[in-house]
């Protein structure tokens, strides 16, 4: 089972692809129990610099792997970033 901080990340950039704006994401996020164990206060400016830092890394890592190595988790992630 996936630790609770992959699950919110998961559920950020899945939520980000879907909703209207940060604020909206961190209503999701806390709806869904995703925010129970943080120990800093997540705002929506927190929301949007956590999506922009997942995207990055998400990208540096497709561009490491390469083409030939798109399993589907990693063009899901890509495709949650584009």
């Amino acid at each position: 089972m996936p630790d609770t901080g992959t699950l919110r990340d998961w559920a950020l950039l899945r939520a980000w692809k879907e909703l209207a704006g940060p604020e909206e994401v961190l209503e999701a996020l806390e709806a869904q129990g995703h925010m129970d164990e943080e120990e800093q206060p997540w705002s929506a400016h927190r929301v949007c610099e956590r999506h922009a830092f997942l995207c990055m890394c998400v990208r540096v890592s497709s561009r490491l792997v390469g083409p030939e190595a798109s399993q589907r988790s990693q063009r899901t992630l890509a495709n949650l970033c584009a």
